[in-house]
């Protein structure tokens, strides 16, 4: 009875995934330039994070905070985060080119920063 009831809700699972439309934006969606800057941020945090931490493990160590105001500033919510993250995840050029971006503003950023010593 439990296998019958755990392939009936694995079938059910499997109906609606495949119902889903792909490629449709979700209505919060965050627009790709205020994501490649949140991106960038989030990188920062996590490379001094990392720097201090050697590893970022959110688990034992509280960044969620510094995430909560990193999406405070950008005005998103952590939901509408994830929801644009796999989307653009999902597009077949989309997240290349934003972690491109992204790798670009970092580099930036360093080349300022190492001009100014």
């Amino acid at each position: 009875m439990k296998k019958s009831l755990f392939l009936i809700a694995c079938c059910v699972q499997l109906i609606i995934g495949c119902g889903e439309k792909k490629g449709v934006p979700p209505a919060n969606l965050i627009p790709e330039d205020k994501m490649i800057g949140l991106l960038t941020d989030i990188r920062l945090l996590e490379g001094a994070y990392s720097l201090n931490y050697r590893q970022v493990d959110t688990s034992e160590y509280k960044i969620e905070s510094y995430y909560q105001k990193i999406f405070k500033d950008y005005n998103v919510t952590n939901e509408q985060f994830k929801t644009s993250y796999s989307f653009y995840s999902t597009q077949e050029n989309k997240m290349p080119a934003i972690e491109n971006a992204v790798i670009e503003r970092l580099s930036e950023i360093q080349a300022k920063q190492e001009a100014q010593k």
